[in-house]
């Protein structure tokens, strides 16, 4: 489907301090957000999250950690053009269906739960010195909204050096990735209903996810399945009983946790 690439209305309430949020039009199918940004850092973006039908469908802690994360699938940084991207793609798959597969389709007649309301927040820190920010979106004509992206943020505390065990994330939709957020990894063990899925070193991941035409950013450990470019080859969580990755620490240490999930709107 041919694609635009528009203007959008302006964010309201940007200024140090404050919530701006993004009004985006309905009846189109989105595919990505390039939001310009001056006056503002990605560190003093200290919230992103768009939110569809009033629930929030992408949550990011910084604008920093979403810009590190486009950077690891073979992005430009943010700071290059001062010109930040939400994706709702999945950038890198190989062929356009896989790729288009997440592309967010909003307000289509036909659609039996349509998105009737989405819009872009990003909270600014106080030190900012005079934020602006503007947005221009990639779309295409209306199309139902199917399987689409959803970014959840987790927070956990490893205790010490040795195994972590995370267990507890939402089951019942495929994970395309899971994105660790601190330097202190040294190996990740994957196990679903007991089975090992997964298991490499922070060495072995970084090298494998390069060979793949990734790079990978310090200060993050990312599980990819679908790093090269198989967009059939996420992790399927329905019906599982037992889903844990076993981080082995090097040292105590914070352990933001970044899921990018597939999945329904109302999943």
């Amino acid at each position: 489907m041919p694609k635009t690439f528009k203007q959008m209305p302006s964010f309201e309430g940007v200024a140090a301090g404050q919530t701006a949020t993004l009004r985006l039009p309905i009846g189109q199918t989105y595919h990505a957000l390039y939001i310009p940004f001056n006056g503002v850092t990605l560190a003093q973006m200290t919230g992103i999250r768009v939110v569809a039908n009033g629930k929030a469908i992408h949550t990011y802690s910084s604008g920093e950690v979403l810009n590190k994360m486009n950077m690891d699938e073979g992005r430009e940084s943010a700071n290059t053009a001062k010109i930040l991207v939400i994706d709702f793609e999945r950038y890198g798959m190989e062929g356009r269906s896989a790729r288009e597969l997440t592309a967010l389709g909003t307000g289509h007649p036909k659609d039996p739960t349509p998105i009737t309301t989405l819009a872009v927040e990003i909270d600014i820190s106080p030190d900012a010195a005079g934020p602006a920010l503007s947005c221009r979106a990639l779309r295409s004509a209306p199309t139902p909204l199917g399987m689409m992206k959803k970014v959840r943020r987790f927070s956990y505390n490893a205790p010490g050096e040795g195994d972590y065990e995370i267990s507890d994330l939402p089951k019942g939709e495929l994970i395309n990735q899971a994105f660790f957020l601190t330097d202190q990894v040294l190996s990740v063990k994957l196990e679903r209903n007991s089975y090992v899925e997964f298991e490499r070193t922070a060495t072995e991941n970084k090298l494998i996810r390069r060979n793949a035409e990734r790079k990978p950013q310090a200060g993050q450990f990312v599980y990819d399945p679908v790093e090269f470019g198989n967009g059939s080859e996420t992790l399927a969580t329905r019906g599982v009983n037992d889903l844990r990755f076993i981080l082995n620490m090097a040292q105590a240490a914070p352990v933001e946790t970044v899921v990018v999930y597939l999945g329904a709107l109302d999943g």
